[in-house]
């Protein structure tokens, strides 16, 4: 039993009325809580019959007033008994699996072109969609990870142009070049040097901008083909495809990240005609006046949705609408989890706009869409056809190989070595902002010491991990500073629904935060290390900090990687 839930039950006793807020208290003292009174009733008589039942409590030493808190203080032996089982590592005393047991969620996030590497662009969109499928799974919930991949559109003939204009016939290991970065290389020469974007496109089009007017170019012309079933240039594309997807998959794998529902645009390509018949026949969208498919938004400062151009080539909107279609009525009663940058936060409004006109009375549910602030780099926002970007692996290398990180690293020792340390202060540094806030992602920022919380939580970790604190539990109940970690752990278990209700994990991870910079504070102790170990492990687990993640066996699920 938790220790704060075992008190907050306690405190729902007969005759006592419910309104009594449990707080843990900020340092290391003679009490190790605090119970508000005075919310209800007369603050007198509410602190009195709260004593009364805080007395009678069995694993309660002592519980005096102060104000309108009533300070506890638990029995030494019960301290002893939970700080020796964290001690031991034994997770099952932090348990909360229990939450949401049989409750299922998908969480999309990621989405990548299969035409690039992954950039810092993705990386916070990476660290929230993990974020929040691992929370779920620590709740209890069976829980998949899902990912739109674009292998589709104008970025494949502007990919296949690219490769066929500035390659020359090599590969990427002839070109000794990770396979997506070769890729993405050419991709956004050709994008760069030969792509025209509309001067009449709204800002809130600009994802899809260049999908919007065709070009009489090279990609265009690959595109048509690609489109009559040339073989050519279908044998073309997969090999590209496969050699993006190779190396995105080798990205994902240094994240400790594996997709369970891999989504393929291209699946769905037979499904367009019949989707844009049916909403036309039911009013979702039309032809404007210019032939553009759209749908009409009813809103002054984005009247229309475009769809599809005048020659019926699709946009990211209509083979995302399409997707989102067919898993209205895939997985009934399945949480979603949506996590996207703000530069589709409009896109993503006006495809739950159509749905509910296209699929009455059925609906994904509940469903919630987390949209998060731009990030930028040194050179502005993150985009790699603007040659604004830094790759992740670029980010993880640099990480691996500073002082700052690579130095506190013990390789060889599970969750301890530089690539792992690497995860924790670049995820861990993405996850700790205000969702609606921009963020710039560099390595200097990330490095930081005075202000990268990911490093911060690196260096707690790495403390309570050293091998020299290795050894058999020796509870300290009477020392201030173990006894302050043992009761500070039992605060996870009241974060985590609450930042699941809430669909925002900032106070959790706030509170990890909050707590290495506590532990950093304090001297070194074998005891209290033990304890921080298997607390911080039971938190960056729950975030997806820590890259060895407990998920199960193939055999028990449909797992895919991405390709």
């Amino acid at each position: 039993m938790n220790l704060i839930d075992d008190l907050r039950a306690a405190l729902r006793s007969p005759g006592l009325e419910d309104g009594h807020p449990i707080v843990t208290l900020r340092e290391a003292g003679e009490s190790d809580l605090a119970v508000i009174v005075g919310k209800v009733g007369d603050l007198r008589e509410d602190a009195a019959r709260v004593a009364d039942v805080l007395r009678d409590h069995p694993g309660i030493l002592t519980a005096r007033r102060a104000g309108q808190r009533m300070l506890v203080r638990f029995d030494d032996a019960l301290l002893a008994e939970l700080g020796g089982r964290l001690e031991a590592g034994d997770r099952d005393a932090l348990a909360t699996e229990d939450l949401l047991a049989g409750h299922r969620a998908v969480v999309q996030f990621c989405n990548p072109n299969a035409t690039k590497a992954l950039h810092v662009g993705h990386m916070r969109n990476i660290a929230l969609g993990q974020s929040f499928a691992c929370a779920l799974e620590a709740a209890g919930a069976d829980v998949e990870r899902q990912c739109e991949i674009s292998d589709t559109g104008q970025q494949v003939g502007e990919a296949m142009a690219g490769y066929l204009r500035y390659a020359e016939g090599s590969t990427p290991e002839t070109a000794e070049k990770k396979s997506d970065q070769f890729v993405g290389d050419w991709y956004a020469q050709y994008v760069r040097e030969n792509s025209v974007i509309p001067e009449d496109v709204s800002e809130y089009d600009m994802a899809v901008a260049r999908e919007l007017a065709r070009q009489d170019d090279l990609a265009g012309s690959l595109l048509d083909r690609w489109s009559a079933d040339d073989g050519e240039v279908i044998d073309l594309w997969g090999k590209l495809r496969e050699w993006v997807l190779a190396g995105q998959r080798e990205t994902l794998g240094r994240l400790g990240i594996r997709f369970d529902r891999p989504l393929f645009t291209s699946t769905y390509l037979s499904q367009f005609e019949s989707l844009i018949e049916v909403g036309v026949e039911r009013g979702a969208f039309k032809h404007a006046d210019d032939g553009v498919l759209v749908y009409e938004t009813g809103r002054e400062e984005y009247p229309r949705f475009p769809l599809a151009r005048p020659d019926g080539f699709s946009t990211m909107n209509l083979r995302s609408l399409t997707i989102w279609h067919e898993l209205a009525s895939e997985l009934p009663e399945t949480t979603y989890v949506h996590v996207c940058g703000v530069e589709w936060q409009e896109c993503v409004a006006c495809i739950d706009e159509i749905l509910e006109r296209l699929v009455p009375g059925v609906s994904l549910g509940p469903k919630h869409d987390v949209v998060h602030g731009m990030v930028s780099t040194d050179m502005g926002v993150a985009s790699s056809s603007e040659g604004s970007d830094v790759l992740v692996d670029d980010l993880l290398d640099g990480l691996v190989a500073s002082p700052a990180v690579g130095g506190l690293a013990v390789e060889g020792r599970r969750d301890c070595e530089a690539e792992d340390l690497a995860v924790i202060v670049a995820l861990g540094f993405c996850q700790d902002r205000p969702l609606s806030k921009s963020l710039k992602a560099t390595h200097a920022s990330m490095l930081d010491e005075q202000t990268s919380t990911g490093l911060l939580l690196a260096r707690a970790w790495m403390k309570a991990s050293d091998p020299d604190t290795d050894g058999p539990p020796d509870p300290q109940p009477e020392d201030p500073v173990y006894r302050f970690a043992v009761v500070q752990s039992q605060v996870f278990r009241q974060l985590l629904p609450a930042g699941l209700q809430q669909v925002d994990l900032l106070d959790l991870i706030r509170f990890l935060v909050r707590f290495s910079e506590w532990y950093l504070a304090r001297p070194a102790d074998p005891s209290t290390a033990r304890v921080m170990r298997t607390v911080l492990g039971k938190g960056f687990r729950s975030l997806g900090l820590l890259r060895q993640m407990d998920r199960r066996s193939e055999s028990d699920r449909r797992l895919a990687s991405v390709g």
